[in-house]
């Protein structure tokens, strides 16, 4: 099998290519700078692709869309399809297409996206299906952990010295389902070797943002965290966790195991 990892050079398209199968056939893309063994590729260009059995987009498709009108993120998804040449697609999404009014939202449940980037992703979503039916859209939440030598945005200035943990606001009552990179990544290659369609949850336990920087910083080293607060805006989402439900069904992943592939990689930062 070749998969074409789109966003290769990224975060996520780093956790991808280390947990690739000896039996496949990895073929990555960079964008701005150049990374060996790597082509360019770049959303809206023109840079010719190879052709794959998969091509996986590891990148926020959905962000280069923000505030375009359904039928010209149809255009864009259609030719972004036609130029992978790809059977089968695999794109990452987000839990930004849900209102946030109720929590633990499944695969099944319409979307109901409030924000701009929301209604961006849901159109994505739904283009994608529509013109590349075999593909999976894998919907997620924060991206979090260590992978291709660096920590996430989140916790990188944290961890560096950038910004003091004990200055910041957690809100202790908005919620979502923080998702470590490398399982992340672990259940793109699961769903792709099993040939798994439609929509995927690949999430992990509900969790306030609160706790959820609490719990990331433990493995990190003795941070001050800073006192509890909650949201008062009411344009904040309030819960857009996800269910796992499907992803524990069909790839025998359990959400709460994001908290051991962190602890398990954070070794690398703290060696470093």
């Amino acid at each position: 099998m070749t998969v074409l990892i789109l966003g290769g050079s990224g975060h996520l398209g780093a956790a991808l290519q280390s947990r690739a199968r000896a039996d496949t056939r990895v073929v990555s893309t960079y964008s701005s700078i150049p990374v060996s063994d790597a082509i360019p590729f770049t959303f809206e260009g023109e840079e010719p692709l190879p052709r794959a059995d998969v091509a996986i987009g590891s990148f926020p498709l959905a962000k280069r869309l923000e505030g375009r009108s359904e039928a010209e993120v149809k255009w864009a998804v259609r030719r972004y399809v036609e130029r992978c040449k790809c059977p089968r697609l695999v794109q990452l999404s987000t839990d930004a297409v849900f209102s946030g009014q109720q929590g633990l939202r499944s695969e099944a449940d319409p979307t109901d996206p409030l924000t701009p980037y929301g209604i961006s992703q849901a159109r994505v979503d739904a283009a994608l299906l529509e013109f590349a039916p075999k593909s999976l859209v894998v919907r997620t939440s924060f991206i979090f952990g260590w992978a291709g030598g660096r920590l996430d945005k989140r916790l990188a200035p944290l961890v560096s010295g950038q910004k003091t943990p004990s200055k910041q606001k957690w809100a202790s009552n908005v919620y979502r389902a923080p998702t470590e990179v490398n399982f992340l990544a672990e259940a793109i290659w699961r769903a792709v070797h099993r040939d798994l369609g439609g929509t995927l949850h690949v999430a992990g336990p509900r969790t306030s943002i609160f706790d959820f920087f609490r719990r990331a910083l433990e493995p990190l080293g003795n941070h001050e965290l800073p006192p509890f607060c909650e949201e008062t805006d009411d344009d904040v989402a309030r819960d857009t966790s996800l269910s796992s439900a499907t992803m524990e069904r069909e790839l025998g992943m359990k959400s709460g195991e994001v908290w051991k592939w962190h602890r398990l990689h954070s070794q690398g930062p703290l060696a470093a």
